[in-house]
């Protein structure tokens, strides 16, 4: 892909601060795509790299003029475009303008993936797990098993519900893990294998922190059986 291998030149060029070198590349590659559709894939492409090596070196009346106009066949190319123009009124000091186009981003974003949110809070729960904000971590994980539960999302849902019991067992909450985890093993069971795993161990050790050893030996019972299926890399601490 001739295209896409000057794209990455230019990205080099960028990264080490050869602005020249960086609109040279994509200048090169604007030639090899000008003749297509104004709507092409590739040729919208090559005008968003332009804009953000301009903001790269944070000249923004270029980076307006690459992007002003630019066609936007999809929800994802808009919010794109409008990233790039609210970080450009954000150099330019035009802070409200710039709220406003992020804000617009984020809500195409959100249209074109549901679970775009539910994603971010996944993630941002496990972190502050780790960091030990348990607290804040049950929150972020409560919200994002709510919308992948919302949108029939079981991968997502699982691990959502597993992360939720991992921040509520790091905070003592015995009872309140137990039941992330058995939740996560029911959604998980007999297709996600890996995650019913560590399901089941965080459902055996939240059981033998609440005292319920029968509910404890079937955890452990059932994870046995999963034993040929290699765990995630999350260990809970015993």
């Amino acid at each position: 892909d001739p295209v896409g291998a000057l794209r990455a030149e230019a990205d080099r060029a960028a990264g080490r601060g050869e602005r020249e070198a960086a609109m040279a590349a994509l200048g090169r590659a604007a030639g090899q795509v000008d003749a297509l559709d104004p709507e092409d894939p590739a040729r919208i492409e090559v005008r968003l790299r332009s804009a953000a090596v301009h903001l790269r070196f944070h000249d923004v009346p270029a980076a307006r003029a690459a992007s002003v106009g630019l066609p936007t066949p999809s929800p994802a190319v808009a919010a794109r475009v409008e990233r790039g123009l609210a970080r450009a009124h954000f150099l330019a000091r035009e802070r409200d303008a710039a709220v406003t186009l992020a804000c617009r981003a984020l809500r195409r974003l959100r249209d074109a993936d549901p679970l775009l949110q539910a994603r971010a809070h996944h993630l941002a729960g496990a972190v502050a797990t780790r960091r030990g904000e348990s607290g804040r971590a049950r929150v972020l994980l409560a919200e994002a098993a709510a919308d992948a539960r919302a949108h029939a999302a079981p991968a997502l849902l699982a691990t959502c519900l597993y992360e939720l019991g991992y921040a509520h067992f790091r905070q003592g909450a015995w009872s309140e893990a137990a039941r992330a985890f058995a939740e996560a093993d029911a959604v998980a069971a007999g297709r996600l294998l890996r995650i019913q795993r560590i399901a089941l161990e965080g459902l055996f050790f939240s059981s033998i922190e609440r005292g319920d050893l029968a509910r404890a030996g079937d955890a452990l019972e059932r994870a046995a059986a999963l034993r040929s299926i290699p765990p995630l890399p999350v260990v809970l601490p015993s």
